[in-house]
């Protein structure tokens, strides 16, 4: 099996050196977003909602709320489909952001996706650091997943 875009090829031999995992890493942020979110496409996830977020929108949700959706990032088992080397950039103070951890694990700048949502993890650390607005659906559905785990 193998597969070409964006002048990477994906084949049974990834992990190799020189292979897929090697090439991706050396790309910038940008160029990773773009071949991530291709790849995605080419994987019939064309209707996935990506999770944007402005970093001055501000939303103080009650604790126990945003306990929730914490637990949610943290321990809800969510499909990670890219990550990288690059750190998460702190949007407020321009500085990357040392020993962030989501589900028990240092975080660089990965892809995650559950449902019908794809995110960044730079979005859950603003969320937890600034209180940045999220989308409201977004709130409901993972609302849902706490309600579904706290069931057992």
């Amino acid at each position: 099996m193998s597969y070409k875009e964006n002048n990477l090829m994906i084949d049974d031999t990834m992990y190799a050196p020189g292979g897929l995992l090697d090439q991706f890493m050396a790309l910038s942020p940008e160029e990773q977003d773009r071949f991530l979110l291709e790849l995605r496409k080419k994987e019939s996830r064309l209707d996935m909602i990506e999770i944007k977020y402005d970093i001055n929108q501000i939303e103080h949700l009650h604790a126990s709320i945003k306990e929730q959706i914490m637990y949610f990032f943290n321990h809800v088992v969510c499909d990670e489909v890219g990550a990288s080397t690059m750190p998460i950039i702190d949007k407020k103070t321009g500085e990357p952001v040392q020993n962030y951890y989501i589900q028990d694990r240092v975080v660089a700048r990965a892809l995650y996706i559950k449902g019908a949502y794809r995110w960044w993890s730079d979005m859950v650390y603003h969320f937890d650091k600034y209180d940045i607005k999220l989308d409201p659906d977004f709130v409901s559905f993972i609302l849902s997943w706490s309600k579904i785990e706290n069931q057992f």
